[in-house]
């Protein structure tokens, strides 16, 4: 999908105001941060109206995965430790992935609990592999990993349309970028670059966020390249921690060879990055969960979702079907089984340039009925509907009321002489069996092409009804197709 059809779609979305705003304690801890010359008193004063986020970011400073020398007792000394960035996704990650976004019973729950797993992971193995190839970029490593996936919480608290299919493909925590961009137009990466460029924090690490599931999305050569790998790579990792059994092997095996690790190594990056996102998970109150339990969890939640989109699947066709059935029974008349009435004033509306309407009803049909019997007459009626489907198969036959009837031809086939005539024949060489009696019928035909009547459908019906009764005056079990020319 285009770019710009996706960012059409996605703002209007975000339009929809389905997604919450930032609190106002996030938003001006990130307006301090963004200071020309950031004054780390008042980032401290920002951070310290919201208590949730100030315990956090002490807990933070207070853990290994910043190597404090001493104990952390203030948020100022906080802030310093940390940093400016640090600090910024402290706040944001806190308001972005609560841990409420849904029920414990919902089904969703598992795949909510294992996308706070992979945010954890994916933040702690960009970090550790940033410092284990340099250090640069580990502070922005650290940032992306924790908020790649952060449109996925959003995603989960909106619940947009088509949001069960997107939950459907949901593999280890996250979401198949290929469903979210057929079902909503754009992906959660996408959506979480474009608010990280509403905050004002786009910098070097919005294309990197947006790209980190797809390797094939273009990014900048530099910083932007170097982090686009960290965040793919952690993507890789995070991913491989929700396998069941083979989940250390397979997160070392990547981590060996895209460093250019050798086993030893590859192992000793890799129980860091546990250890570390384990301290991460309880510094930020994130409940991650035992791995092989979740793996397991998610297993059972797919095939949970799978039978009810099965199921649901299954109450669509069925409600389509019985949709359909109500359709046909309302566009059907109930005694000759043609279409109705309601049904032909919808389609003399809609016919060809080229098309034409036969109008026609039984010669003496009140004679029937009083001879033979209403049924009788039910019988013949019944009989006339299936000779002119049969007669006419080109077209379609409609009862228009009592013993009037219509057909509607599109006028690429036979003339409206030709086909009056050939009706009007079959008819009265048709008989209608009924009990020990054997009725005979014939039939008045008046025609109207659209043509006549420059494309004035109403008027055609006009014309070949005024033709009908035309013929009835002039005989009966005739045609009549057009006007007779204007005496002197």
């Amino acid at each position: 999908m285009g770019t710009t059809t996706s960012t059409g779609r996605m703002a209007t979305f975000l339009s929809k105001g389905v997604i919450p705003p930032l609190p106002s304690a996030a938003l001006e801890v990130i307006r301090c941060t963004r200071a020309i010359e950031p004054d780390l008193d008042k980032v401290a004063t920002a951070a310290g109206r919201d208590p949730a986020l100030a315990a956090r970011l002490l807990k933070l400073s207070n853990s290994s995965l910043f190597g404090r020398a001493r104990q952390i007792t203030t948020l100022r000394q906080a802030v310093m430790l940390l940093g400016l960035k640090n600090v910024q996704i402290t706040a944001i990650s806190l308001a972005l992935m609560p841990a409420s976004v849904v029920h414990e019973d919902d089904v969703a729950a598992p795949m909510y609990q294992a996308f706070r797993r992979r945010a954890v992971f994916s933040a702690v193995t960009a970090r550790e592999c940033a410092l284990a190839t340099g250090g640069a970029l580990a502070e922005e490593a650290f940032l992306c990993g924790l908020l790649m996936d952060a449109g996925v919480a959003l995603l989960m608290h909106a619940r947009p349309e088509g949001w069960e299919k997107v939950l459907a493909s949901f593999s280890f925590g996250h979401p198949d970028p290929q469903v979210e961009n057929e079902v909503l137009g754009f992906t959660h990466a996408d959506l979480i670059a474009s608010l990280l460029t509403q905050w004002g924090l786009a910098g070097i690490i919005t294309e990197p966020v947006r790209a980190h599931h797809d390797a094939t999305l273009p990014t900048a050569r530099g910083p932007e390249a170097r982090l686009s790998r960290l965040l793919m790579l952690a993507h890789e990792v995070a991913g491989a921690e929700l396998a069941v059994g083979t989940a250390q092997g397979i997160a070392r095996a990547k981590l060996g060879s895209a460093l250019g690790l050798d086993a030893s190594s590859a192992k000793a990056l890799h129980e860091r990055i546990v250890r570390q996102a384990g301290e991460l998970a309880t510094v930020m109150d994130m409940n991650i969960g035992g791995r092989e339990e979740l793996a397991l969890q998610l297993v059972e939640a797919q095939e949970a979702m799978l039978n009810e989109h099965i199921s649901q699947q299954q109450n669509l066709s069925k409600a389509q079907t019985e949709a359909d059935d109500l359709r046909n029974q309302a566009n059907t008349d109930a005694l000759t089984r043609i279409s109705n009435r309601g049904a032909f004033d919808v389609a003399i509306r809609s016919q060809g340039a080229e098309g034409f309407l036969l109008f026609f009803d039984v010669d003496h049909f009140k004679l029937v009925n009083d001879n033979y019997g209403h049924p009788a007459g039910d019988a013949v009626l019944r009989q006339l509907a299936a000779t002119a489907s049969e007669a006419l198969p080109e077209g379609r036959a409609y009862r228009c009321g009592g013993e009037e009837f219509a057909v509607l031809m599109d006028g690429r086939g036979l003339s409206p002489l030709v086909a009056a005539e050939k009706l009007r024949a079959r008819v009265e060489n048709t008989r209608t069996p009924h009990g020990r009696q054997v009725l005979a019928c014939t039939i008045s035909v008046g025609a109207a092409t659209l043509a006549e009547v420059a494309g004035d459908a109403q008027r055609q019906v006009a014309l070949a009804d005024k033709r009908l009764y035309a013929a009835k005056r002039g005989g009966r079990n005739r045609c009549v197709v057009s006007d007779p020319p204007p005496t002197a």
